[in-house]
């Protein structure tokens, strides 16, 4: 599969009106390619208790397991949610300059990152933002349409200094029923990318092996 650079299209959250049953309104600016900005407004497409009972839901259909039937209904109410979020976010103004930014990207042989600040409304972060959807696909789950949330906390500290080399656990998660992943090349790539610093020793790399949930407990 390709790796893409991607341009960021950035989307900032800010709310302006605060109201009973989730009727609260936001203020949402988007900043691309080259530092242009447009703005617009945002208002969750339903109640945050009905929002929880959807997610809820499908959280409670990804813990057992599903026959293919039961699938389709899964990916439909998954669909859903996504295209009312996508509706609700991309509308004439946000969604015309998202479709701007897709073709200056893809031009240059770039993905478009779509990047949400969501520091100044906590009260977002529980929105599954990773479902967002614009027919035929869920962005998130595109290789050049890539979704991360964004938090501005301000100046980094500094890193704390760590005795020891850093030992990380690696698991690759390959579920039944979906389509199989090359689990070999994907531990390839981690451990390419950690090479150097294990050589040094900076680093101990132990995989989960099978990557099975008593394994990863154990």
């Amino acid at each position: 599969m390709p790796t893409y650079e991607c341009d960021d299209f950035r989307v900032t959250f800010t709310r302006t009106v605060s109201g009973d049953s989730g009727a609260d309104r936001y203020r949402v600016e988007a900043e691309y390619a080259g530092g242009r900005t447009v703005s617009s407004t945002f208002r969750l497409p339903m109640s945050s208790t009905r929002l929880e009972e959807l997610v809820v839901n499908l959280a409670r259909s990804g813990l057992r397991e599903i026959a293919p039937t039961d699938m389709a209904l899964v990916h439909t109410d998954a669909e859903q949610l996504g295209s009312e979020l996508g509706t609700a976010l991309f509308d004439d103004v946000i969604g015309a300059s998202y479709i701007d930014a897709q073709r200056v990207a893809a031009a240059a042989g770039r993905g478009l990152r779509l990047t949400l600040s969501l520091g100044a409304t906590p009260e977002l972060l529980s929105v599954p933002w990773e479902l967002l959807y614009r027919r035929p696909r869920f962005l998130a789950s595109q290789r050049h349409t890539p979704i991360v949330r964004f938090l501005d906390v301000g100046d980094v500290p500094a890193a704390l200094p760590i005795d020891g080399p850093v030992r990380v656990l690696g698991v690759v998660s390959s579920p039944a029923g979906l389509a199989a992943l090359d689990v070999e090349d994907e531990r390839a790539r981690v451990e390419a990318a950690l090479d150097s610093m294990i050589d040094r020793g900076l680093v101990e790399l132990e995989w989960c092996d099978p990557a099975t949930p008593r394994s990863l407990r154990h």
